[in-house]
């Protein structure tokens, strides 16, 4: 008897730090990760957020604000999923804990599309917190002497990822930076490219949302090969896959931390 309560006590005691963590530690506490890429002598300093899924601000993001404002930024990127209802407010909420001499660029995931969100509206919201939403667009913005192309595909799933469209007004840069939320999509990319992608950003994927030592066993159409981290790292065309910050369909992480994404990028 004392055998089989110290067994069940055990277990009990494991499936409660199990909850915990997969319902508080892994969602709340978001984790900023941090990479050198590039090998020039220009910084450019970016933070990719993503698959926010917004329902509330809470206090997860609001202790990352905080972060933020303490980093040496040149420019935010959001790689689409920020909503995944129409709930406008939770984006202006968000945006307006950022630093405003920032600028935020944003492409749209799977899930604005399927909430019927309205894209004009969005547009106007990011506008307003010095931000960008591209859709198959690209701009180029200059820093310290050199000139950066950045990218958005519109979303693979919901909308009309067209990176042929993006080549045809892509201008020519030091440094080209795509955002495309779908990681899938970016084996299409890399084959139908003609100019140079420097480094690819993508998100969609939760880092499994759930996994095992390393393993997630499910993750959403529109992942393909792709599950978090780097791949293809040493090729002519990096990719950087973020697990991302938010959940959907289930409000659970396990294995999976949230985390955001700075990277210090040599010119």
């Amino acid at each position: 008897m004392k055998r089989r309560k110290f067994i069940l006590g055990a277990g009990a005691g494991i499936l409660a730090l199990i909850l915990g963590d997969s319902l508080w530690f892994e969602k709340r506490f978001i984790k900023v990760k941090e990479f050198d890429f590039g090998k020039g002598n220009t910084t450019w300093n970016i933070l990719q957020i993503t698959d926010l899924h917004l329902k509330k601000v809470g206090n997860g993001l609001q202790a990352l604000a905080r972060k933020i404002h303490k980093m040496d930024l040149d420019a935010i990127c959001i790689t689409g999923d920020a909503l995944e209802t129409r709930d406008y407010h939770l984006l202006e909420e968000f945006l307006a804990l950022l630093p405003a001499q920032t600028p935020k660029y944003a492409i749209l995931g799977n899930w604005e599309y399927w909430a019927e969100t309205d894209i004009q509206k969005l547009k106007g919201i990011y506008n307003k917190y010095n931000g960008t939403l591209l859709v198959n667009q690209s701009i180029l913005v200059p820093h310290q002497g050199k000139n950066i192309a950045i990218s958005g595909t519109d979303d693979y799933l919901g909308g009309n990822a067209d990176y042929p469209s993006i080549e045809k007004q892509l201008p020519q840069s030091d440094f080209h930076l795509l955002l495309n939320h779908c990681p899938v999509y970016n084996d299409t990319v890399k084959r139908i490219k003609t100019k140079p992608i420097d480094l690819i950003l993508s998100g969609h994927t939760h880092g499994g949302q759930i996994a095992f030592l390393g393993y997630a066993p499910q993750i959403p159409p529109g992942s393909g090969r792709f599950v978090k981290g780097w791949y293809d790292k040493d090729s002519d065309t990096p990719i950087f896959v973020s697990s991302g910050i938010g959940t959907s369909l289930i409000p659970f992480r396990f294995g999976a931390r949230a985390e955001a994404v700075l990277f210090r990028i040599k010119l």
